[in-house]
């Protein structure tokens, strides 16, 4: 089970996706803090906010984070590793 929270980030690309746009947090300018201590508060103080952006972000991480998928992924990397010859950690980039 999730500990019902948003999140807060800059943003970086990945980032921004990772919380559905803002949708699931508050995104702020990389190394802008007073935007960052402006984000946190406005959802610790805003309980409406907080648990909507909590209920997308459970929403997406049980979408996009399944155990299956998980694996899944865990296997193909490894099967990847094996196509291209990679048998241990001493011949990676």
């Amino acid at each position: 089970m999730l500990p019902p929270m948003s999140v807060r980030a800059e943003k970086y690309y990945s980032v921004k996706r990772a919380i559905n746009w803002g949708k699931a947090g508050i995104v702020v300018p990389i190394m802008d803090f007073h935007a960052l201590a402006e984000g946190i508060i406005k959802i610790i103080t805003n309980k409406r906010l907080h648990d909507q952006m909590s209920a997308v972000g459970e929403a997406r991480v049980k979408q996009l984070y399944t155990r299956e998928r998980f694996i899944n992924n865990y296997r193909n990397t490894y099967a990847a590793f094996e196509r291209e010859g990679i048998k241990n950690g001493r011949n990676r980039v």
